[in-house]
């Protein structure tokens, strides 16, 4: 029977792999590191993830050895896995596009201060491929996007110096790739990822200067369901900067433009955010429809229109200036 040692985990060294754990109903995938404990492997789940608050001991699941780099990538920048499948068995759930999957039990979680300590018992083995060799795209990859998970959340957190260096370090992390590949499929990632950490800098960089409370409207691309820009205009009912990373965080919050950012080829171009009482509303929707004429399309979520193949931003910022509101714009690169 294949070991975990034969599978390449190690007492010393941090392997990658794609957890996938069942929790309240659902499957919950993320990339993790782990290595080998005695004779179960240990983890960290960092406060900035979901997984620190989902942890507890008995879910079931599986680590999941493959070279796939979507199964990296989609969890870490759309909250969910959108082009590989995930199947459930009576040991928990697994990626059957895998080469291997171990299946775990959540044995022991224990608090560290910044995040948790897991200790998972392998409770069976399923090996369907070979392996294969690897390339300098893959690592270059993983190493961006564990930057990016962590200038996201420094970002958030209103750390902006943190935020700011890590994207730096995350777009050093994707130059190796640029010169290993002339692949569309790696090069195609490597862009979103870019945006990503350009996003989430320039995010940083503004958020202490916004305004608490008042209107915002979002500037989108994508190519489906029409290729151009798309625009959802936010509430005065909460926190701008609340409800503006709710929106960036793609599909990790419920909210009306989750799933259609979740989406594989949706980036942020913009965001126009100002100031204003709650009572015209109506009248900024009214005036933002009059500059750039959005309508809507079957498929997409209420609230979010499609505005053609021209960019809007400007014309927003004028709807914003005809009552009276002085447009704050943040443009994402």
């Amino acid at each position: 029977m294949t070991s975990l040692v034969e599978l390449g985990f190690s007492k010393l060294t941090f392997s990658e792999v794609v957890l996938a754990l069942e929790v309240g109903g659902g499957v919950h995938v993320q990339p993790i590191g782990v290595r080998l404990s005695g004779d179960m492997l240990w983890a960290r789940a960092f406060r900035s993830t979901r997984l620190y608050g989902m942890l507890r001991e008995g879910l079931k699941g599986s680590l999941n050895i493959t070279y796939d780099p979507r199964a990296f990538l989609e969890p870490v920048l759309y909250g969910r896995l959108t082009s590989l499948a995930v199947s459930r068995g009576p040991r928990g759930p697994y990626l059957p596009s895998s080469s291997a999957s171990v299946f775990v039990e959540v044995a022991q979680v224990e608090d560290e201060g910044g995040f948790r300590s897991m200790w998972l018992r392998p409770t069976g083995l399923l090996v369907r491929g070979r392996p294969r060799a690897f390339n300098r795209a893959f690592p270059a990859l993983l190493e961006a996007l564990i930057h990016l998970s962590r200038a996201r959340y420094h970002a958030i957190q209103g750390n902006a110096s943190e935020a700011l260096r890590f994207a730096e370090e995350g777009r050093s992390s994707l130059r190796p790739l640029e010169h290993a590949t002339e692949d569309p499929f790696w090069l195609e990632m490597a862009s979103e990822v870019l945006a990503e950490l350009g996003l989430w800098a320039s995010w940083a960089g503004r958020k202490a200067k916004l305004p608490e409370k008042g209107f915002y409207t979002l500037v989108m691309s994508s190519r489906w369901p029409e290729e151009g820009f798309y625009v959802f205009t936010g509430p005065f009912a909460r926190g701008i900067v609340r409800s503006v990373e709710e929106c960036l965080l793609r599909g990790r919050v419920q909210g009306p433009v989750g799933d259609f950012a979740a989406r594989p080829g949706v980036r942020f171009k913009a965001v126009v955010m100002a100031k204003g009482p709650e009572t015209i509303e109506g009248h900024l929707r009214k005036a933002v429809s009059e500059h750039i004429r959005p309508r809507a399309i079957g498929g997409l979520p209420e609230g979010v229109y499609y505005v053609g193949r021209e960019e809007p931003t400007g014309g927003i910022e004028r709807a914003y200036r005809a009552l009276g509101l002085e447009p704050i714009t943040i443009s994402f690169p």
